[in-house]
């Protein structure tokens, strides 16, 4: 190897030179950061038996500048010469394949020199792991790795595709973010190894210094973008900086872009290097805080980060000399990326059974609380019913039954003009008691009609009803099984009335008295009596009580009309 620091060297001149050549070491040419230009010399001899295909290969896919130069070692004439690289057209290259590679035929026991001149656009030079062989094995190899990389994208494109399914369902954010990460990684890979340049953009190679820069900056600004949504840091207060700390880390990827257009590709590499290796390795510790904390999500993301470690540990110690190069170990990105994304999938499709779960919960929730609500609105309804019900047949002053009450009562007694059991029916009204509204005033004789209501409710002593028909006039319905029993519950009234000793200066008897007219049913023989007859009895026999003196009660001992009637005098029963 000769080193060329200003790059000025042509190719006479270095076949003219015969110092300054070293023997590098190792199993890879890992020249670093370095803007010089590098000249190989290998002499390729075929040993065998007959003509032979041959390769000379770089294993590098992403060398700048190369230039090719085959010299015939016994003359020193210069058989082939050819510049090319990945910045040049692809038809440029002496052999297409994804990696720099020169194709030689062979004469048994012929050798050839061959000079490879490598240098940098920018000073970042890629390790090389030169390779010499047949043409067969050559071939062999670069099918495998089309394959491996073939199956790595296809993985990666299903994934994506699948995630933007359900990004465009649920308008999750953290599925826009994995989108866009599993994106930013399938790009890379397509440039970065040589996938695009050989299968889609052949004709520009500028695009092979862009877009692997670009598809790295979405995946690194996808990846911090995903990492504090699907944590849900927003949530927690105490890890506020954080979720800042990858909102920064992420626009600092995306920085790249720019820088990619504008061909910096030296500077663009650092950037991802310095700022995605920190996150990288700060990522799991936060993840495990947040699973500490009792959220699921951070074991799968810890899980998910830590899983891909060796590959990447793999990765950096064969570039940086540390291990020798082996075919497995130029995919170990591959292979732990994609470990990663296959864990972060499972992650997002636990994080959505979870929220099915808390979804069916809440559901369920919200349905018992639902139930219960009905339940309550028909207890309350169902109260409401009975107090309407209440207030409809309530006397709204004393709280007694009222008319409709009194008329539905009256016919539940009567079927079809027959009592169904012996009862009486006591009608009642305050004597006078318009004069003692114009001299007491309305208040006062509300109050009245209460404690008269209240007392004579509590004179029934359980035996029956009372009602308020109107004004002063009230009606009592109790089971007698003679008219003796029906004068002794109405003598019960009477005295209830009579003990309130309500003054009165408008009655005569100078207190409130009450008059009196009962009509008695026996059982089975009350033949066309109906609640309008059986009023109008009652009512008759209250007439003939005020017409008697008042402060007394009048029985209608039958049922018709025509019949006798026996009055209780005041103080006594009749």
């Amino acid at each position: 190897m000769l080193e060329d620091p200003q790059g000025s060297l042509d190719t006479a001149a270095v076949l003219r030179r015969q110092h300054g050549w070293t023997q590098p070491g190792g199993d890879a040419l890992r020249l670093g950061p370095s803007r010089s230009a590098f000249w190989l010399r290998v002499r390729l001899v075929n040993r065998g038996d007959g003509a032979g295909d041959f390769v000379l290969a770089l294993g590098s896919v992403r060398q700048d500048h190369v230039r090719w130069v085959v010299v015939d070692p016994a003359t020193g004439r210069i058989e082939q010469e050819r510049d090319t690289g990945e910045r040049a057209a692809r038809s440029t290259r002496p052999l297409d394949a994804q990696e720099m590679a020169l194709p030689l035929r062979l004469a048994a026991g012929q050798e050839r020199d061959v000079y490879v001149r490598v240098r940098s656009h920018d000073g970042l030079m890629e390790p090389m792991a030169v390779e010499a062989g047949g043409m067969l094995a050559f071939q062999d190899r670069a099918r495998l790795r089309l394959a491996l990389l073939t199956l790595y994208s296809g993985a990666l494109l299903a994934l994506l595709l699948y995630n933007l399914f359900l990004f465009v369902s649920t308008r999750g954010p953290e599925f826009a973010a994995y989108v866009t990460y599993a994106a930013g990684l399938l790009l890379w890979n397509l440039a970065y190894n040589g996938i695009g340049s050989e299968w889609i953009w052949r004709d520009q190679p500028i695009l092979n210094h862009q877009l692997p820069l670009i598809g790295g900056a979405l995946a690194h600004a996808g990846a911090w973008w995903f990492v504090p949504t699907y944590l849900r840091l927003h949530e927690r207060p105490e890890l506020r900086r954080t979720m800042w700390a990858y909102r920064v880390a992420a626009c600092l990827h995306l920085i790249n872009i720019p820088l990619a257009l504008a061909d910096y590709y030296t500077l663009s590499t650092n950037i991802a290097f310095w700022v995605g290796t920190p996150m990288l390795l700060f990522t799991p510790f936060v993840a495990w805080r947040v699973a500490r904390l009792g959220q699921r999500e951070g074991i799968f993301l810890a899980v998910a980060f830590i899983a891909p470690v060796p590959a990447l540990l793999l990765f950096y110690a064969q570039l940086f000399g540390l291990l020798p190069m082996t075919e497995w170990g130029r995919f170990s990105i591959q292979i732990g990326s994609f470990i990663e994304m296959v864990l972060l999938a499972f992650g997002l499709a636990d994080s959505m059974n979870a929220l099915k779960a808390q979804k069916l919960a809440a559901e369920r929730a919200l349905a018992q609380s639902l139930e219960r609500k009905v339940a309550e609105r028909t207890r309350d309804l169902e109260a409401a019913n009975r107090r309407l019900c209440e207030l409809a047949v309530t006397d709204e002053l004393t709280g007694v039954f009222n008319r409709r009450r009194f008329n539905e009562d009256c016919a539940a007694r009567l079927c079809d003009g027959v009592a169904l059991s012996p009862f009486a029916l006591a009608m009642f009204d305050l004597d006078h008691f318009k004069r003692y509204n114009d001299c007491y005033g309305h208040q006062a004789g509300d109050r009245v009609l209460q404690q008269v209501a209240q007392f004579a409710a509590a004179a029934l002593q359980g035996q029956g009803q009372l009602y308020r028909l109107g004004g002063e006039e009230f009606a009592a319905l109790f089971n007698a099984d003679s008219t003796d029993q029906a004068l002794v519950v109405t003598q019960r009234l009477l005295a209830s009335i009579r003990a309130l000793n309500l003054p009165h200066g408008g009655n005569p008897a100078g207190r409130v008295t009450a008059s009196f007219g009962v009509q008695w049913c026996e059982r089975g023989r009350a033949a066309n009596l109906d609640p309008d007859q059986l009023y109008a009895n009652a009512d008759q026999a209250l007439y003939e009580a005020k017409a008697q003196g008042r402060d007394r009660a009048v029985v209608q001992r039958r049922t018709d009309p025509a019949d006798t009637r026996t009055a209780a005098p005041a103080g006594t029963a009749a």
